[in-house]
């Protein structure tokens, strides 16, 4: 009977123990791009519990203070900016944005470079690839369509938009979308071995 308790116990210490505190880093030192390799499944819905993150919007002046060259991308991506989503009709995904683009009328627009999106995060069912996909200050994207818009429309199926007001480049969620921005690498240095 007591060893049956034992079990009982280690099985509800088995079952909860991913549901609490905050996930670790990873030894990173067989990635090559945590973008593409590591920011899956759980990351997608709940990127804040591995590492900080910033909510709902992000200034170009914050991108570079907190995010640019903070997480292990390919070497041809390390100016880019990544944002965790879930769209207006709660599709989970992730992309990838460039805010290094030629301005257009003296305003520099924002490039989606790359991102995907799930019909079931938990197991990668429905992947849809998205962009690339410019957007000019003033508009919008649709990110389950990887549709840009202008802001004109009253379309509640636009998830991000792009403004630029007072010379302040901000990229932000609209429409009950969410965006996380992450501002920590999700891997930590290799271990040392003596």
């Amino acid at each position: 009977m007591r060893n049956c308790h034992r079990w009982a116990l280690a099985g509800a210490v088995w079952f909860l123990a991913p549901l609490s505190g905050i996930a670790g880093s990873f030894d990173c030192a067989v990635v090559y791009d945590e973008f593409e390799q590591l920011m899956n499944k759980a990351y997608l819905i709940k990127p804040d519990n591995y590492v900080p993150t910033l909510s709902q919007k992000l200034s170009r002046e914050q991108f570079l203070a907190l995010q640019q060259g903070k997480l292990l991308l390919y070497p041809n991506r390390q100016s880019f900016g990544v944002a965790i989503i879930r769209t207006t009709s709660q599709t989970r995904g992730k992309i990838l944005f460039d805010w290094d683009q030629p301005p257009i009328r003296g305003k520099v627009p924002l490039k989606i470079v790359d991102g995907v999106t799930f019909g079931r995060v938990l197991d990668g069912y429905a992947p849809q690839r998205l962009g690339p996909i410019l957007i000019k200050s003033g508009s919008g994207v649709d990110l389950d369509s990887g549709t840009a818009k202008t802001l004109d429309e009253e379309d509640t199926a636009i998830d991000i938009v792009y403004r630029v007001k007072s010379g302040i480049a901000l990229l932000e969620g609209v429409n009950g979308a969410t965006l996380e921005f992450p501002i920590e690498s999700l891997c930590r240095p290799p271990s040392k071995e003596g």
